[in-house]
């Protein structure tokens, strides 16, 4: 523990600058699980100086060029830290196969466990985003079984809500709650967010609002005098679309 709180400490003021990182996503290939690829040639001649480049593995349910939500945060972060100077591999569908029935998804990412273990080592920060079964959970426990591990970080976007397995529901997210007692540091996007996962001392936490980009948004139209709402996103309960219209 000592050891981690020392490499969180240190590298602390780099964290701060990513939390200004640009938001314009950009469909670059996917480059997974292959640590010897530079990720700054695709960042080209953006690649800014940085006083120490960090290898960072991003791991989530999707990235680009996946339309979504989460794969839309993923590129933003990924272009981000690379327009920054540092290596960025991003381990997620497409390039994870997954098997799918209706709304049920599961990842293979638990068949790429004895790649990850060769692997993990070679990275200074493993950006973990979750709840999502068979990936965020497969991540975290691999952090919990490597005594000597890069420093993760964990990112809460929702909790697991899915109707049909009704108490399982509970049941899930109060293992994956202690799964992320063994992240270095958890993040979330709204105070109330952070709220689902309880309070805990041992735990560092951090808000860090979504950005962005208004440069690709135009506000030049006339709106009525109406009050209006635009909501855009999937009809999912946890994105609270009823308490909205309420």
């Amino acid at each position: 523990t000592t050891t981690r709180d020392c490499r969180y400490a240190e590298r602390k003021g780099e964290m701060e600058e990513m939390k200004m990182i640009p938001t314009r996503l950009q469909n670059v290939e996917l480059k997974t699980f292959l640590p010897e690829i530079d990720s700054l040639k695709v960042a080209g001649s953006v690649a800014q100086q940085v006083k120490q480049q960090l290898r960072v593995l991003v791991v989530a349910t999707e990235a680009p060029p996946v339309h979504g939500g989460i794969a839309r945060i993923v590129g933003s972060l990924r272009e981000g830290f690379q327009k920054r100077g540092h290596h960025v591999d991003v381990l997620a569908y497409p390039e994870i196969k997954r098997f799918q029935v209706g709304e049920v998804r599961l990842s293979s990412l638990i068949f790429k466990l004895p790649k990850l273990l060769s692997i993990i080592n070679t990275y200074d920060v493993i950006h973990v985003h979750g709840a999502t079964p068979t990936v965020s959970d497969v991540a975290l426990l691999l952090a919990r079984l490597r005594r000597r591990r890069p420093l993760i970080v964990y990112t809460h976007h929702m909790d697991l809500d899915f109707k049909p397995i009704g108490f399982l529901n509970i049941l899930y997210n109060y293992l994956h709650r202690r799964l992320i007692t063994g992240a270095d540091v958890v993040v979330a996007s709204t105070q109330d967010n952070l709220g689902l996962l309880g309070r805990s001392r041992q735990r560092k936490n951090a808000i860090i609002p979504f950005g962005i980009n208004l440069r690709e948004f135009s506000t030049n139209g006339q709106k009525d005098v109406g009050f209006t709402v635009l909501f855009i996103g999937q009809f999912r309960p946890y994105k609270g679309v009823r308490v909205l219209l309420e």
